[in-house]
């Protein structure tokens, strides 16, 4: 009896071990970290990739992939750089480490040691942040992506990480549709952090902000072994939510689990807020400023006595005109004339043996007049200074509270502390008015996009905006909107102005349509600003005056005081109110 008994208990020892082991499999696929391995959410993964999975269910299941993952370790089912052990090297360690015993079959893994050894002497991680573009809908919040900081200190040639929409579409309007309903492709790439350079400051002229973050090597090597499982994967884009800017957080967590950023960005993500976000977790050490490149053509241009010559000498590149000027105006012509061959280069698509003749020639010219002009262009506010993107306001005007709120993102009657002076961008606008008597609806605005870039001497673009939603007009009655406008834009020191024409279409049963012509002017103090609005609508039934005068007192960051009058076809009142922004 005794023998009988210890049979049946060998027999049933495999059982009850597998049965020991399984249950460890189930508890660990429910922790965080394998969570982050898989990018898994509300009850899927977020990469959409086919090739990311090894269970048929893995996409659903973090059990089902956790037991794939494990049973190919043990028994591969391809060799070297295809198996298991090689295609994910980040679960592989985490599964070693949960299960120390564990019979995994090691393989020759030459793409994976290639990628590392590209990498190898990363020291530290960068966030990166070329700011708004407002003439690419794809660009007009910014965009983030993460640098791969190489310890020999050469940034420009260090690796970019990269997570972007993958479409050819131009068309404001497509682009919109498309992004907005997740119709594109998004794709994890590593690239060269140069070409990233010349993508945003010279052919697309933003600033970018560099963030450095304070990894440690061990949570650095983390982030390499995740990024290689998910280099070249993809997954639908959205464009308020899960965009670059959100993609990226998911390396960060792989890094750091403890930061738990993803779960802070649900119905939007802004590549500011996503910054600001990381210096609330102290991420953050340092910020650095890459100037753009129309910053330092103008740098070298404002700098030059002689302008006259210069334009001159821009055109034909004769050494003559130089002849009489001091060495400090040559220096300064000769670089602003190569920074705007280079320019011409790369935006206008200059062919490149004409290019690299002038190129040649100019540097000759140089070389004999010494060292470069160190550029000291004034660094703008940081954006980490600027206020929050979501917004409440409580307004007072006569026996009236007007109440508002707006998810994002940046208006002409926020405070510009960190933003791109002129470019404002709101969604999702909407204002109510409540009195003892009634309450109503102001406006609901779908977004109102206005693009004030300035005009100089060198560069003339034009300012424009657009605005689509429900305000009040004739009658005091809600009408569909739309507006838009087209112009020209000036900036000196602090104060911006603009003269635009602005066509209105509105629309109830009837149809009216308006010019309006008008005058903008913006004075930005250190912590406050003044605003002056005014057009002349023309309509067939009416012509009318709009008014807007208002100034804004910073108190704190996310908190200012409005004080103003308005103006419009219904009505005219002085207003009192408060602004307060969050995330």
């Amino acid at each position: 009896m005794h023998y009988n008994l210890k049979g049946v208990f060998l027999l049933l020892l495999p059982i009850f071990i597998f049965a020991s082991f399984n249950k460890d499999i189930i508890q660990l696929s429910k922790k965080p970290y394998w969570h982050i391995l898989l990018h898994y959410k509300n009850q899927k993964s977020e990469i959409d990739s086919p090739s990311f999975f090894l269970s048929k269910n893995g996409k659903y299941s973090p059990y089902e992939e956790l037991n794939a993952t494990i049973y190919y370790l043990q028994h591969p089912k391809y060799q070297d750089d295809n198996s298991t052990y090689c295609r994910f090297p980040a679960r592989r360690e985490w599964i070693k480490e949960k299960f120390p015993n564990l019979d995994i079959k090691v393989q020759n893994c030459i793409e994976l040691n290639k990628e590392m050894n590209a990498i190898k002497s990363v020291k530290s991680v960068s966030v990166i942040f070329p700011t708004i573009l407002m003439n690419s809908p794809a660009s007009m919040f910014g965009h983030t992506l993460l640098r791969l900081d190489d310890s020999n200190g050469d940034l420009l040639n260090s690796f970019a990480i990269n997570y972007a929409a993958m479409t050819d579409d131009t068309n404001a309007i497509i682009y919109a549709f498309k992004g907005l309903t997740g119709m594109y492709k998004g794709k994890f790439a590593v690239v060269p952090y140069y070409k990233k350079i010349s993508e945003y400051n010279d052919i697309k002229n933003r600033d970018i902000w560099e963030y450095k973050l304070n990894l440690t090597p061990n949570e650095i090597e983390k982030l390499k072994l995740h990024l290689f499982e998910v280099k070249d994967k993809w997954a639908y884009y959205y464009y308020f939510n899960k965009n670059c800017s959100y993609e990226i957080l998911w390396f960060l967590e792989a890094a750091r689990p403890s930061l738990e950023l993803t779960n802070k960005f649900n119905y939007k993500t802004l590549p500011i807020d996503t910054i600001k976000e990381m210096d609330r977790e102290h991420l953050i050490v340092s910020s650095n400023f890459r100037p753009s490149k129309r910053k330092i053509i103008l740098y070298y241009y404002n700098h030059i006595s002689n302008k006259s010559i210069a334009s001159k000498f821009l055109k034909t590149n004769d050494v003559k005109l130089l002849k009489n000027l001091n060495t400090k105006d040559k220096q300064y012509i000769l670089d602003f004339a190569i920074e705007m061959l280079n320019y011409d280069y790369v935006v206008k698509h200059m062919k490149q043996t004409k290019y690299l003749k002038k190129y040649i020639k100019l540097l000759k010219i140089r070389s004999k007049l010494g060292k470069e002009k160190t550029i000291n262009v004034v660094k703008p506010d940081n954006p980490l200074n600027s206020h929050d993107s979501d917004k409440v306001w409580v307004y007072y005007k006569k026996d009236t509270a007007l109440i508002g709120i707006k998810p994002a993102f940046h208006s002409i009657y926020d405070l510009n502390n960190g933003f791109v002076a002129g470019a404002y961008i709101d969604f999702f606008k909407l204002q109510a008015s409540i009195s003892k008597d009634s309450s109503k609806l102001d406006y609901f605005y779908f977004f109102n996009i206005k693009s004030l870039t300035p005009r100089d001497d060198i560069f003339k673009p034009i300012s424009w905006s657009v605005d689509l939603g429900f305000e009040r007009f004739r009658d005091n009655e809600m009408y569909a909107t739309l507006k838009t406008s087209a112009g020209i834009s000036y900036k000196i020191n602090r104060f911006l102005y603009s003269f635009d024409v602005n066509l209105k279409h509105y629309y109830k049963n009837s149809y009216y349509l308006g010019i309006a012509p008008e005058i903008y002017c913006e004075y930005n103090f250190e912590v406050s600003k003044f605003v002056f609005d005014f057009q002349r609508n023309f309509f067939d039934f009416k012509k009318y005056n709009e008014l807007n005068i208002r100034y804004i007192q910073g108190i704190t960051k996310q908190f200012n005081i409005n004080v103003g009058y308005s103006k419009d076809i219904n009505q005219n009142n002085f207003f009192v109110g408060i602004n307060y922004y969050f995330l």
